[in-house]
């Protein structure tokens, strides 16, 4: 019974804290897409409006842009994969 019951909690937990690190991930993902789209355009739009459409954006959308994002260092490399995260789409 002592086993199953530290079973459930040990599962309770990595779920509860899988999805803290997952957000915690797309945050900072996040963070990185409007930082990078403030120094390629700057004033075109704000960084909440940014981070807003960002976070409205599919996980795989704003990983994809993300990871472009850190292999490409011009502004105009990761233009098809950060359309999503940029206008919330």
């Amino acid at each position: 019974m002592t086993k199953r019951i530290t079973a459930v909690l040990f599962t309770a937990l990595a779920l509860t804290f899988g999805g803290c690190i997952n957000e915690i991930d797309r945050e900072v993902d996040c963070v990185n897409i409007c930082q990078r789209y403030q120094d390629c355009l700057p004033g075109d739009q704000s960084e909440a409006d940014c981070r807003d459409r960002c976070d409205n954006s599919s996980t795989g959308d704003v990983d994809a842009c993300d990871s472009c994002i850190d292999a490409m260092p011009g502004c105009v490399d990761c233009t098809v994969e950060c359309a999503g995260p940029l206008t919330g789409n």
